[in-house]
């Protein structure tokens, strides 16, 4: 049996260096029906949190229950007033400051129309980034998804995501936003979305966020999990160079779902992002799931 949320995710802390209080977990657990746990690790001066983790539903009324008894107000309502379909998510995000909740909502795919306009509805700030993307993804129905993160005074960064359906919507997004030459950026390009005309390679699953308030920007995502031509998970992570902690925490969570310690390695990557126009050099993000 695969061990409980929180045990995992003490671990996984543990490999970062950090200590957190992850027994909620498993009492969102408990009634959240969850079909998908995901890790997600920033690097270290990241302001995000350096750990978070998230329960993944399809069960949009436990969902609205957990959410109207765990989160603050007007937030524990959002679930009822959203449209009812997709997926919900909901977890907590650690710091060295404490554990801040997040809140999400996934549309189903080409069908992101009603939560894109609800979400700058409810988050005037978002309005403009909402309808910016839209203008360069082909239009709402590629809103893909709302995120929120929730502190004890209140929201503290709302973000709204869009798919990228081909490499010439990704150029329209470049051009508007003019973000700085980095070495990073040129990697993440050329040899994790396969742009690099020696290397060319099919469009994989690629999403853009635009977040507001604390820690905001534009970040893009690379769906390792939905990709047939993807690396091996240390294949991606050489790749990137990524730093020796994401190997780490990756090498926990595949030996804790490993079926026997003989076992092939488990690839547990599942994303793997870019946050662009912070004012810091772009940095990345590890997201793991254990499915």
């Amino acid at each position: 049996m695969k061990p409980k949320d929180s045990d995992i995710t003490r671990d996984l802390a543990d490999g970062l260096g950090i200590s957190v209080d992850a027994g909620e977990l498993d009492r969102l657990a408990a009634d959240y029906g969850s079909v998908l746990t995901e890790w997600s690790v920033n690097e270290e001066l990241d302001g995000r949190g350096r750990l978070r983790t998230t329960l993944w539903t399809e069960d949009l009324a436990a969902a609205a229950r957990v959410g109207a008894s765990c989160l603050p107000e007007p937030w524990a309502r959002l679930d009822a007033i959203l449209p009812p379909v997709g997926m919900a998510g909901l977890g907590l995000a650690f710091s060295t400051a404490g554990a801040r909740k997040r809140w999400y909502r996934l549309a189903p795919v080409g069908d992101g129309t009603g939560l894109s306009y609800a979400a700058a509805r409810l988050f005037p700030d978002l309005e403009r980034p909402t309808a910016e993307l839209a203008a360069i993804c082909g239009g709402r129905a590629n809103c893909t998804a709302l995120g929120l993160d929730l502190g004890d005074a209140g929201l503290v960064r709302a973000t709204i995501y869009f798919r990228v359906g081909h490499p010439a919507q990704l150029h329209d997004l470049f051009q508007a936003h003019h973000f700085p030459d980095h070495p990073r950026t040129t990697l993440f390009l050329a040899r994790v979305l396969g742009l690099d005309p020696q290397a060319p390679r099919s469009w994989p699953k690629v999403w853009v966020a635009h977040s507001v308030g604390a820690h905001g920007g534009v970040k893009l995502y690379y769906f390792a999990r939905k990709d047939p031509d993807r690396p091996a998970d240390t294949a991606l992570l050489d790749t990137v160079a990524a730093p020796p902690v994401f190997r780490e925490v990756r090498r926990r969570l595949a030996s804790a779902l490993s079926p026997r310690p003989e076992a092939a390695p488990v690839d547990v990557v599942q994303l793997l992002a870019l946050r662009l126009d912070s004012p810091a050099p772009p940095s990345w993000t590890l997201y793991l799931a254990d499915r």
